[in-house]
Formats: C-alpha cells, structure tokens, sequence
C-alpha cells in the first residue's frame, strides 16, 4: 500500500529527470572527449597530468588558446592567440570543423563587412608527445595569427568571459585610413 502511494512523487520525479538523463545518455555517445575541453600552449596554464616541453613566446602567434566542443563530428569554440591580438582587430575568433579520421580539420573565422570570412585554417589531432597532447598545425592563414606548429595542453578552467582584447592600434590604423 505504501509503494502505491509514492508511485505518483516517482512518475514525476522521472518525468523531471529524464530530459537531463537523455542529454547526460547523448553525451556520452556523441561527445568527443579526445579533443572537447580547453588547451593551451602556455606552461603556466597546464594541468598537473601534462608536462610542457615549453613554450617558445619568440614564436610568432604565440600563445594559443583554444576551446573546443565536439559533438557528433562537428567541432566548435573559440581561439585566443597573441597573433590576433597584434593583427587583428580582437584576439579572441570563433572556429569550427569536422572531426575526420581521428584529427579535426577546421577553420577560424569572422564576420567582415556582413560576410564571413575564413582567416585561417587548422588541423587539431593528437600527438605522440603524451596521451594529453594536441598538436594545432595551420594549413593556411591571412596572416600570422597563429604558429605554424603549436602544441596544446589539457587547462582545466574554460575560458573566462574576460580572455581577449580589442586591438587598439587596428582603430588608429583605420583612422589614419579615413583620414585620407
């Protein structure tokens, strides 16, 4: 008789839970977990399980941040690097791809004018250095945005809302533009 009389708070305790529970189910068979989370070139932002051959900052480009989410093939997020902050007009890009072969082939891109544009293009895999390693190497890019060649390690804090800068000497450029 008891039982009978939780049967209702039981249906809709399921019925309440069961939305997260498919999301939870989803993510564990959709989610690439290989490569989703945030990396980092930068030594001082490395977890404890990866130790950094070292970042060389006379690179141009460097460093690079990127956060990344894949889900079901696609990959999305966001990319910071020095690069962008000296010849763009904001360091911090959006950027996505598809998840092939076991390595993420990708763009970085931004609106411009209305229109999209690809500023550069990437391929993300894992390396041979350690299990927690990802290797970003540009296939093309407008500029030195990015290294050539950068290893990323596994940061465990997202990126904050506050990472990336306007580049105030992109304005100057433009007004002296204008001016003319």
């Amino acid at each position: 008789m008891f039982g009978a009389l939780q049967f209702p708070a039981v249906i809709n305790s399921f019925r309440s839970e069961a939305p997260k529970l498919a999301r939870d189910a989803a993510d564990e068979i959709y989610v690439s977990k290989a490569f989703t989370g945030v990396w980092s070139s930068e030594s001082g932002a490395v977890d404890e399980a990866s130790s950094p051959e070292g970042l060389d900052p006379s690179v141009e480009g460097e460093p690079v941040k990127l956060a990344l989410r894949t889900y079901d093939g696609a990959a999305q997020g966001e990319i910071i690097s020095e690069g962008l902050r000296q010849y763009h007009i904001f360091s911090r890009l959006e950027v996505e791809g598809q998840l092939r072969d076991g390595r993420i082939e990708g763009q970085v891109w931004d609106i411009v004018d209305g229109h999209r544009i690809t500023l550069a293009t990437f391929v993300v895999e894992k390396t041979k250095r350690h299990a927690a390693d990802l290797q970003f190497r540009v296939t093309s890019q407008r500029a030195p945005y990015f290294p050539k060649l950068s290893y990323l390690y596994r940061q465990s804090a997202p990126i904050g809302d506050e990472e990336g800068e306007i580049n105030a000497r992109y304005f100057e450029i433009m007004r002296k533009v204008a001016a003319r």
